[in-house]
């Protein structure tokens, strides 16, 4: 990627001069020959580097130093000066300049600092982005993971959590979207106030509505006193409206109606109540296709999907399978007061090479199995259950059923390593990251199905 560089300079030789030195560095360099110019660019584009003169026509480099900063705290700069003097350096330093050069310099001099500004640019990036991660980390302590997918959500919910907007969350089944209904209601303003869940496909339509508004007495039979619903119930907090997608036409409308008006109408009642409630939203259901075939309300799906939140299904999170996978033999082992310590780089193996269609939910389901199953302290590949050590297809079996385990766990490994190395560009530290290893047990399985790792880097 190329790193975007700002030469502020009056002086047209030394534009001229600077853009050609860098060019062949592969820099994206915008020009300025005034602070002012200079300033403009940078309130629109994001500069890590920025290169200004001291004596400039109007604002001076080092006034132009402040403004710098103001606008954007991160950003590196280089102070260039032919009047040289130590007083002026001690100054530009003050206002927050990175190194001071005096002209004329030498054009391989000027390379060796701005390859070391920029990599001060990359690191202050990246500890950034480390503290990002972190900050969304202990804020969203229920939700485990690492790899990109997960993080780009977390990213969401931090901004979506703090705010009043209704939230619809879509994916699916099993891969965690009531965690993060609990996540956003646990990290808004709502925080301390009832959370309550009503799953709209466990219920009878006919009890639905009831369920959600509440009733009067007398309204129906066994109906013998007064009944608050869910919208009631969570006054001041958040409803999460589980499976959206399964609900009537004429539910869809009253639905609306309350979420507009924030008022909910019992079932026998002639009289409305105002309630104070979030609603979060989420299903498995392709909404858009049941809007196509009109089983699903345009007006009401609008009003919900006010922010919309994307749950990666596990497949999609190779990085965290191993994560969630040690997290749920931690769980398992505090429940079942047993001493298992984790799982070995086989098992570890075959969990990543496993497609997953029951997500989350299925990888918790076959620890908790694993967790039972072993009379050690680690969970090998023979604790695990049998179609996820065989995958999804019947190619491992010979003709009597049988697996061919050391065959299968091969195959499934070396193409893991492939894919994993082709994801990094074969940088192999990153892939052992990615595949849950260490540096030394990657090494050894490269070396095991004599991997060319050169022909994956680009």
């Amino acid at each position: 990627m190329k790193r975007k560089l700002l030469v502020i300079d009056d002086d047209p030789q030394m534009r001229f001069f600077l853009e050609q030195a860098l060019k062949t560095e592969n820099y994206d360099i915008t020009l300025a020959e005034s602070a002012e110019e200079g300033l403009e660019h940078l309130r629109q584009e994001n500069f890590g580097l920025i290169m200004t003169d001291v004596r400039l026509p109007g604002m001076s480099g080092l006034d132009a130093l402040r403004e710098i900063k103001s606008i954007n705290p991160q950003a590196v700069v280089i102070v260039m000066t032919a009047f040289s003097s130590r007083d002026t350096a001690l100054e530009a330093v003050k206002r927050g300049a990175y190194d001071f050069f005096p002209k004329p310099f030498k054009v391989s001099e000027m390379r060796i600092v701005i390859r070391r500004a920029l990599e001060r640019v990359e690191l202050t990036e990246e500890i950034d982005k480390l503290k990002r991660e972190l900050h969304n980390r202990e804020k969203f302590t229920a939700l485990v993971g690492q790899g990109e997918p997960f993080l780009d959500m977390l990213s969401r919910l931090e901004k979506v959590a703090p705010i009043p907007s209704t939230v619809l969350i879509v994916g699916e089944s099993g891969t965690g979207k009531e965690l993060v209904a609990e996540a956003i209601h646990d990290n808004s303003t709502r925080a301390g106030k009832p959370l309550v869940k009503i799953n709209c496909a466990a219920i009878p339509a006919t009890l639905l509505e009831s369920e959600l508004f509440g009733y009067k007495k007398g309204a129906f039979t066994h109906a013998t006193s007064d009944r608050e619903g869910k919208f009631q119930a969570a006054h001041t907090g958040t409803l999460v409206l589980d499976e959206m997608g399964d609900l009537s036409l004429d539910l869809q409308a009253k639905l609306l109606r309350a979420l507009e008006q924030q008022e909910v109408q019992r079932v026998g009642s002639a009289v409305p109540e105002q309630v104070d409630v979030r609603v979060v939203a989420s299903t498995n259901r392709p909404l858009e296709k049941l809007l196509e075939e009109k089983k699903f309300r345009e007006d009401l799906y609008y009003r919900l999907a006010v922010f919309q939140v994307r749950v990666p299904p596990l497949r999609d999170r190779l990085g965290d399978i191993a994560v969630l996978a040690r997290h749920f033999v931690k769980m398992y082992a505090d429940l079942f007061d047993k001493p298992l310590v984790g799982l070995t780089d086989d098992a570890v193996a075959v969990l990543n090479a496993y497609n997953w269609p029951g997500n989350v939910r299925e990888l918790k389901n076959c620890i908790e199995a694993a967790s039972v199953m072993t009379d050690r302290d680690i969970i090998d590949v023979g604790d695990l259950p049998p179609h996820v050590v065989s995958g999804r297809g019947s190619d491992d079996l010979d003709g009597q059923g049988k697996f061919f385990l050391d065959e299968t766990l091969s195959r499934i490994e070396k193409q893991m390593i492939l894919d994993a190395l082709t994801r990094t560009n074969g940088v192999q530290v990153k892939a052992a990251q990615l595949l849950g290893i260490n540096e030394r047990s990657m090494w050894h399985r490269v070396k095991k199905y004599d991997i060319e790792v050169a022909s994956f880097q680009t």
